[in-house]
């Protein structure tokens, strides 16, 4: 949920509204006697202290406001996460599609990964081991589509080298190299350029084209 109809408020303000929003009534969109709102949740609400005929200075109102468009990207990150795993990467993406700063979306990450639901070695681990059971390819492949997920390249190869050894690399490339010539007619030039675009390095492509 964003900001409504904001302003950037000057001086003191005086609240002239507060009105729930949402099914629980988890936000309240608050009034002010220049004509401009804010959007703020509940527990954000409470704390401050605000309510009706109140005066709320500017500065007040702009930490806030920081307070709670960081609080919502942190729940807005969670219901991310809640549905599959993702990287810090891919979340900051995500938070930025949808509006938020790059300064909040930091600091709501950062609060995020406290909390242990952001882990890019185990999104890393759990991806590839996936990845690998269902879709042959070769270790070029497998550490730019982790690159692509947001796991950093350090990362990303580290933990090819671990789950993906030569022998198992050497399989899968036997697996693709035999789906390609079943019941076909290949030279071996467009085998190895298909093959190449697997990601299998030429060292892993001639082994198994010898072989």
């Amino acid at each position: 949920m964003q900001e409504e109809n904001s302003s950037s408020p000057r001086g003191n303000l005086t609240v002239i509204s507060v009105q729930k929003r949402g099914a629980a009534g988890e936000f309240y969109t608050v009034g002010f006697s220049d004509g401009s709102s804010l959007f703020l949740l509940k527990d954000i609400l409470l704390k401050a202290g605000i309510f009706k005929g109140d005066e709320v200075d500017s500065k007040t109102l702009s930490v806030l406001e920081e307070q709670s468009k960081t609080l919502e990207a942190e729940r807005k990150a969670l219901n991310f996460l809640s549905h599959s795993m993702h990287t810090r990467k891919g979340l900051k993406l995500k938070l930025m599609q949808r509006g938020f700063s790059e300064d909040i979306i930091d600091k709501a990450l950062g609060r995020v990964e406290e909390l242990g639901y952001i882990d890019d070695a185990k999104f890393a681990e759990i991806w590839l081991t996936s990845r690998i059971a269902r879709h042959p390819e070769g270790r070029l492949a497998l550490i730019s589509h982790l690159m692509q997920k947001g796991v950093e390249r350090t990362l990303a190869e580290s933990t090819v080298n671990e789950l993906c050894s030569r022998q198992m690399e050497l399989e899968s490339a036997r697996t693709v190299l035999n789906k390609l010539t079943r019941g076909k007619k290949f030279n071996r030039q467009i085998l190895f350029s298909k093959l190449y675009r697997k990601g299998f390095s030429y060292e892993i492509i001639n082994a198994v084209m010898e072989d």
